[in-house]
Parts: structure tokens; sequence; C-alpha cells
């Protein structure tokens, strides 16, 4: 075994030793229960190297876990502290919020009541305003009554009146009607009695005048018998003088 020992490297042995313990654990648990085996495949240096090797395999180990438990832990508090102050920024903003909420809700607050004071004094005044209108509108519609049943009154006189007036002149155009009946019956009469003197003086104009158109008729017949019969002697005298 010594041989075998200072040919391989204790590392590739020790290696080699632990892949094989690592695939078959019940030789383990057979060569702690035999030291007589134990003696047989290793020596005591060979044992002892190979604890100072796992011995100081862990303790890397051990270091590696160290450095890196620090490691973590500084990461860790590092990210405590990064939650924390991330967690006192948030509370500090959150405050901020909550403070500035609670300053607008006071704010709201105030306007809306502001708002309501403001809305009860128009309420009121527009009510006072309409009471007030409501009371000129019922003066006016009395007063407006009182006009219109003047005006009523008025009109039914005036009708009365008007009505007596256009009887009267009713009365007055009848009357006026049978006058002027009267008289156009006067005036046909006339106008027939001077038509038919007329007419008289018309024959006897017309009987004038056939008998002048009769003389003139002889005058003229007379009077081409004479230019004729002068004539006749003209051109006597002249055929025998």
């Amino acid at each position: 075994m010594s041989a075998v020992k200072r040919e391989w490297d204790p590392e590739i042995l020790v290696e080699v030793f632990r892949k094989y313990l690592e695939e078959h654990p019940e030789v383990v648990s057979r060569i702690l229960g035999s030291s007589a085996i134990l003696e047989k495949l290793v020596t005591k240096e060979d044992l002892k190297l190979l604890l100072e090797l796992l011995n100081s395999r862990f303790e890397a180990m051990e270091r590696r876990f160290e450095a890196l438990q620090r490691e973590m832990d500084k990461r860790f508090e590092a990210m405590d502290k990064r939650f924390e102050a991330m967690e006192k920024a948030n509370q500090q903003r959150f405050e901020a919020m909550d403070k500035r909420f609670e300053a607008m809700e006071k704010a709201n607050q105030q306007r809306f009541e502001a708002m309501d004071k403001r809305f009860e004094a128009m309420e009121k005044a527009n009510q006072q305003r309409f009471e007030a209108m409501d009371k000129r509108f019922e003066a006016l519609q009395r007063e407006m009554d009182k006009r219109f049943e003047a005006m009523d009154k008025r009109f039914e006189a005036m009708e009365k009146t008007n009505q007596q007036r256009f009887e009267a002149i009713n009365g007055r155009f009848e009357a006026l009607q049978r006058e002027m009946d009267k008289r156009f019956e006067a005036m046909e009469k006339r106008f027939e009695a001077m038509e038919k003197a007329n007419q008289q003086r018309f024959e006897a104009m017309s009987k004038r005048f056939e008998a002048l158109e009769k003389r003139l008729s002889f005058l003229q017949w007379f009077t081409g018998l004479g230019f004729t019969f002068v004539s006749i002697l003209l051109v006597l005298l002249k055929f025998f003088g």
C-alpha cells in the first residue's frame, strides 16, 4: 500500500476514495466496524493525511461558508438598510401625502362650508325676492283685474251708447231713404213728364223739318226747272239770234 501511495498523488487518491465511499456507503460502515480491514487498506500516515486533507477541505468550505455568510449578511444588512431607508422615505411620503390630503380635505371642507353658506344666503335672498315678486304679481294681478273690470264697464257703456247711436243713425238712414225714395219718385215723374214733353216737341220739330224739307225739295226742283228753262231760252236765242 505504501508503494501504491508513493506512486499516486494524495489528492487524487483522496478524491477517488471519497467518490468510492459516496457510491458505496456500506463500505464506510464496514471499515469503521473493523479495525483490521482499516489497517490493511491504509496506513496511519495515509489516514492522517486523509484526515488533514479532509480537515483542510472542511476548513476551506467553512471559510467559504463564513465568507458567503458574511457577504450574505452584508447584503442582507444593505438590503435591510435600503428597505429601512425606503420604508422611512415611503413613511415620510405617506405622512406628507396624509398631511396634504388632510390639508386638502380641510380646505375642501372649508370651501364646501363657504359654498353651503353662500347657497343658503342665495337661497334665502332668492326666497325673499320670489316672495316680493309674488306680492308684486298679486298686486299687479289685482290692479289689472280692477283695470279690466273698469274697461269692461266702459266697453259695455260704450257698446250701449254705440248701440243707441247706431239705432238713431239707422232711423235717420231709414227716414233719409224714405225721403230719397219720395224725391226719386218725384224726379222720375218729372223726367217722365219732361220726356213726354220733349217727345211732343221732337215730334213737332220733326213735322216742321219734314215740311221744310218738302219746301226745300220744291224750291230745288223749281230752281232746277228755272235753270233748265233759262238754258233752253239762251240756246234758242243763240240759235235764232
